[in-house]
């Protein structure tokens, strides 16, 4: 399986559990939420860690929405922290 599909599925399962992700890049903050689970909150190094993953598959994988790689990104605290 190449790699995209791989940040696809991963994506999906993380939408399949109402997981979003809002990454404010001025601040910067990340905050991971879905119904019914506490809210994963990042600042400072730790949101900008996230969002340079987030940067360096979007270079890596033009091809592939952005949503879907934040979701990607995401997808270990979801598994770990509500998991």
């Amino acid at each position: 399986m190449e790699m995209p599909e791989i940040i696809r599925q991963q994506a999906q399962l993380a939408r399949n559990s109402g997981a979003s992700v809002d990454l404010d890049t001025s601040m910067p903050t990340v905050c991971i939420s879905a119904p019914g689970e506490p809210d994963i909150f990042m600042q400072g190094d730790d949101a900008r860690q996230f969002e340079d993953q987030v940067r360096a598959y979007e270079d890596q994988y033009p091809d592939v929405d952005s949503d879907d790689i934040e979701l990607f990104v995401a997808w270990p605290y979801i598994e770990n922290i509500w998991g």
